[in-house]
């Protein structure tokens, strides 16, 4: 069996199209390790298997991120074929046969056959009237046949598959996402991966008990989201030593300290192990530690790029999207995290200057070092 993938955004890359297509056979290739061929043809991919794989080929196909479109192709060897097995198939199709309408799409890439797209279209679409009484609508049908020309070969399909579009996950880099476990930091990183980044997570654990970590939705939403890319890594590190400190603060103002720390934490890291940015989930104005002025204070000093995919979203949208991608069951799942030991009523205004001064008297520099030589790195 044959599909084709077509690719969008990355046909605009220009001179450097050709690492984005190579990144995404990568992709493709680690995904469905078991494919006979691909090969590149007139921007689009095609893919060789046993008929037996269609269906695990249309699952995977569809969370890989780059492609635009996909379909499963029929192919004959000469024209007069290619009309009798199109009718043969239609006749075979549930869908044709609930469609009033119809319409016959054809791509010319042979141009030298003997009879241009739009005769080929109207040759077929008349047979197929002809049979089956179905009416013609170049606009609004019910049902299409595409039908694809190429130099001694033809294919046809009914259906074209909607991929996600966006860019091959590693073509761009790989970032690090602050994953607190909730609803919010999974589809950051989803959203991420979709911009061709390599994602990774950074996790502050609050009870001290990794087996309660392992068991929990954590591991679940990550291998989940290793759906839309081959692998990751975790890594974990315990709450107890910045919990510690804290206590040196005046509560209202632990939860915006707590986020300085988490990512000046992740900028550590990040640096030591290469990642080109910190992700968050931060939605402005959604709680009282994501206000304009708390965000503000919170990365003051950060010296790495912060992505904030989320940050004109509202939560019905967040949860749209979570649904949408099958990370929203796992997120609402019961976790004891770490806001949920945090002051819950934090202050909603806060000053750099301010959580500067007790970061300082908290000495987080050393809180930091403390936690990171308890990080703990699990591989997906």
């Amino acid at each position: 069996m044959k599909a084709v993938v077509h690719y969008s955004e990355i046909s605009l890359k220009g001179k450097n199209k050709q690492y984005f297509v190579d990144r995404l056979i990568t992709n493709i290739k680690e995904k469905l390790p078991f494919l006979e061929h691909i090969h590149k043809k007139e921007n689009r991919l095609f893919l060789s298997f046993s008929d037996d794989k269609k269906e695990i080929v249309q699952k995977t196909l569809g969370k890989i991120f780059g492609i635009s479109w996909f379909a499963f192709l029929t192919e004959v060897t000469n024209y007069e074929e290619l009309k009798k097995r199109i009718l043969s198939e239609l006749s075979k199709s549930r869908e044709f046969e609930k469609a009033t309408s119809f319409r016959v799409l054809t791509r010319r890439s042979y141009k030298q056959f003997e009879k241009n797209s739009l005769e080929i279209s109207s040759e077929i679409a008349y047979e197929i009237k002809n049979k089956f009484n179905k009416k013609i609508d170049l606009k609004n049908a019910d049902f299409t046949i595409y039908v694809w020309v190429l130099k001694d070969l033809f294919y046809f399909f009914f259906e074209k598959h909607r991929g996600l579009d966006g860019l091959p996950v590693g073509s761009v880099g790989k970032v690090l996402c602050l994953f607190s476990g909730g609803i919010d930091s999974p589809v950051a990183a989803y959203l991420l991966m979709k911009r061709g980044c390599r994602v990774d997570f950074l996790h502050f654990y609050a009870i001290d008990d990794l087996d309660y970590v392992k068991n929990s939705k954590i591991f679940e939403q990550i291998k989940l989201l290793n759906h839309y890319q081959k692998h990751s890594k975790l890594y974990l590190v315990p709450y107890k030593f910045f919990n510690q400190r804290s206590l040196l603060v005046p509560e209202r103002y632990d939860m915006v300290l707590f986020r300085r720390f988490i990512l000046k934490f992740g900028e550590k890291l990040a640096e030591k192990e290469g990642y080109g940015a910190l992700v968050t989930g931060d939605n402005l104005g959604q709680v009282a530690s994501q206000t304009l002025e708390n965000l503000n204070s919170a990365v003051r000093g950060l010296n790495i790029l912060l992505f904030q995919p989320l940050i004109g979203f509202n939560k019905q949208e967040i949860i749209g999207l979570s649904k949408q991608i099958g990370l929203f069951e796992a997120s609402i799942k019961e976790y004891k995290d770490c806001c949920s030991i945090i002051s819950k009523k934090p202050a909603t205004k806060t000053t750099p200057k301010l959580i500067s001064s007790f970061a300082e008297k908290i000495n987080l520099d050393e809180v930091i070092q403390q936690s990171f030589d308890n990080i703990q790195v699990f591989k997906f």
